[in-house]
């Protein structure tokens, strides 16, 4: 896997320092729910699996994509389409010490055809907003 991104302070740069994560907005949802949105209006809900946030599952429920985040010790979460669960398609690790919230982020960059996909944003941002420097606990 090769670095393709970087998130920090709630952005999303690529590997060029381009902010990937402009226009993007994350609303509160209910029941341990939150919602990331694309400028495009592509909506992400993203909620935690059991009460727990060791495994998020992130779903467009207009496209039917769904992802699992999963928490794989302390500071990494490994990301697995639910339609293929046993084929990792990123990696988002925390990379400071001091708990500031800085993630790089991880996949094969043949699988973005020329554009960077945005389920990864989403991914990205998620983890940000559960394990970044508030790390939420649900």
């Amino acid at each position: 896997m090769d670095r393709v991104a970087t998130i920090a302070d709630g952005v999303v740069y690529d590997e060029n320092k381009k902010t990937l994560s402009d226009g993007w907005s994350c609303q509160d949802g209910v029941f341990s729910a939150f919602w990331i949105t694309s400028p495009q209006g592509r909506g992400w809900q993203v909620k935690a699996r059991f009460f727990s946030t060791n495994a998020l599952v992130m779903t467009n429920p207009d496209e039917g994509d769904s992802f699992v985040l999963n928490r794989e010790g302390r500071g990494i979460r490994t990301v697995f389409d639910i339609e293929r669960p046993g084929y990792e398609l990123a990696r988002i690790v925390r990379e400071d010490s001091l708990g500031r919230g800085v993630f790089g982020v991880y996949a094969q960059k043949g699988d973005f055809r020329g554009s960077f996909e945005d389920w990864l944003i989403a991914a990205a941002l998620a983890t940000w907003s559960v394990d970044g420097p508030r790390q939420m606990r649900i």
